[in-house]
């Protein structure tokens, strides 16, 4: 169960980091128009991989 945490928390903050460099390079200045739904690429490639049954509580 430890392992499996450390691996989301890297494959978590490596998302987060994609995500904050595309939101610098699309001109994004102000951290609240950054938002994550379910429709933003940053949610879907969390769910891709750690929601393989695609259950939503």
């Amino acid at each position: 169960l430890i392992k499996w945490f450390s691996n989301f928390r890297e494959f978590y903050y490596i998302q987060m980091e994609k995500f904050a460099r595309n939101a610098l390079m699309e001109g994004v200045v102000d951290v609240r128009d950054l938002t994550v739904d379910r429709e933003s690429e940053l949610f879907r490639a969390l769910n891709i991989h750690y929601n393989k049954a695609n259950d939503y509580q």
